[in-house]
């Protein structure tokens, strides 16, 4: 369904209210250029308060998380040399989030560029539950390198590392006194062979930016399952800040 129509010369759009349930947010855009900076807001408002789906941060980042789940990314370069965006970010784990009586999820776009033009959709789905995603991010801060220890969040499904050469090694450890530890080389082979679309194509042109866009998941993000996993240990080269998030299915 559309929660918001073709606008142009905007840079903010707020308070979208949305009553149907939903699965996911699209958003295209058509410009001169890309998404890169504009930014997303996603609140669940219901009796028992408010709760973040989606916090303040960039759009490109939600879409590239979501092509791990259910989402994904799409750059097209026009032939004028305009640029068409389509985002899909994934806001639960299956179902849509169930809306109903006073519950609503309120929507807020904000850096838009205003010489482009932005529209927002929201994706239906057969089923609905009261679960979705919450999105937690801890930065360590770069520098120096070290070691910090993590205990997964009630309900933590994903574990999703930047990958920005600031990673030296992650360690999970698993009930039973069962460990693995992964390099970033192993982690991107583990992200070639768990999700293909977050890497392809597989062929790279240097300066080709449109296809290293679409590459996404893979080249910007790690995402490992914390099913099972009683605590993990982040191991950092010092080179720049490293962003641990957790994937939390929450209910209301």
């Amino acid at each position: 369904m559309q929660i918001k129509s073709a606008t142009t010369g905007v840079t903010e759009i707020t308070d979208l209210k949305i009553q149907k349930s939903i699965s996911h947010i699209l958003i295209i855009k058509n410009g001169a250029a890309e998404i890169v900076d504009e930014k997303i807001t996603l609140s669940l408002q219901s009796e028992q308060g408010s709760a973040k789906v989606l916090p303040l941060s960039k759009i490109r980042t939600h879409a590239i998380i979501s092509q791990f789940q259910a989402g994904h990314q799409l750059i097209e370069k026009k032939a004028d040399g305009t640029v068409k965006c389509a985002f899909l970010l994934a806001l639960s784990a299956t179902d849509a989030i169930l809306l109903q009586n006073n519950t609503y999820l309120k929507l807020d776009l904000t850096n838009l560029v205003a010489g482009s033009t932005y529209e927002v959709f929201g994706l239906e789905y057969a089923s609905a539950s009261r679960f979705y995603n919450e999105f937690n991010n801890e930065i360590i801060t770069g520098n120096d390198s070290q070691t910090k220890t993590f205990t997964p969040q009630f309900g933590a499904k994903s574990l999703i590392l930047s990958n920005n050469g600031s990673l030296s090694s992650v360690r999970l450890s698993y009930a039973g006194a069962n460990e693995v530890t992964y390099t970033p080389q192993e982690l991107d082979a583990i992200m070639r062979s768990s999700n293909d679309i977050s890497f392809a194509p597989d062929k790279l042109i240097e300066g080709d930016t449109v296809n290293q866009a679409i590459l996404g998941g893979g080249t910007e993000f790690w995402a490992l399952s914390l099913v099972g996993v009683s605590k993990f240990e982040v191991t950092t080269t010092g080179a720049d800040d490293l962003s641990v998030m957790q994937i939390v299915v929450k209910s209301y």
